[in-house]
């Protein structure tokens, strides 16, 4: 899937709260409130990505779980991507 260009992307992180566009990737850091908790956020985010053949990078610190997406091969954000962070939203996640 080809990526976007920096305009589209911002335009379609508005309708996603707290993700910001770094570095040709989208990111966001969930607080979560406990490390069980954490891991039990990123299981399901793990799992999200499997079933829509994404591979997030997914960093664990404490209680926060910081997930970062983009099409690598792209090298850039595709719509795949921001499809993935807004089903990242739908999860609890505090």
């Amino acid at each position: 899937m080809p990526a976007l260009n920096q305009t589209e992307v911002g335009k379609k992180l508005g309708a996603l709260p707290s993700w910001t566009l770094k570095g040709g990737r989208i990111e966001k850091s969930y607080e979560l409130g406990s490390f069980p908790a954490a891991l039990e956020f990123m299981q399901q985010a793990a799992a999200l990505a499997e079933a829509e053949q994404e591979r997030p990078d997914i960093v664990i610190r404490g209680s926060v779980v910081t997930v970062s997406l983009g099409t690598d091969d792209q090298r850039g954000v595709s719509e795949k991507d921001l499809e993935l962070a807004g089903k990242l939203e739908q999860l609890p996640h505090g």
